[in-house]
């Protein structure tokens, strides 16, 4: 069995198990040389596929893995973020929710 892993986030990786062993697993940041690079892993994933000398098509499944939602990881690239968006992200986000007790997931999904 072929699985493909996933992590999109902070030190964005992917890794390739065939058969329970993994054959191959990368940091994005080594092909894009930038430190905790959190973007999409395509260059992990070309690299774990040639490692093994497969196709996407040859995969039976893949994982994706997270340590926060998915969303977040998907649509806030924070290591691009200037101080201005951090401090945007307190004011409308974290203050009504922490400390007014409003849902502003609400406003969000």
């Amino acid at each position: 069995m072929k699985i493909l892993s996933i992590y999109w986030g902070i030190c964005s990786s992917a890794s390739l198990l065939i058969d329970g062993k993994v054959v191959a697993s990368v940091h994005e940041e080594r092909f894009t040389r930038f430190k905790n690079d959190d973007s999409f892993p395509a260059y992990s994933i070309k690299y774990c596929l040639e490692a093994a000398k497969i196709g996407s098509s040859e995969l039976d499944g893949a994982a994706i893995a997270s340590f926060s939602s998915p969303i977040d990881d998907i649509m806030l690239f924070k290591s691009q973020w200037t101080i201005d968006d951090y401090l945007k992200e307190q004011h409308l986000r974290w203050k009504p929710f922490l400390v007014n007790g409003e849902n502003v997931l609400k406003s969000v999904l």
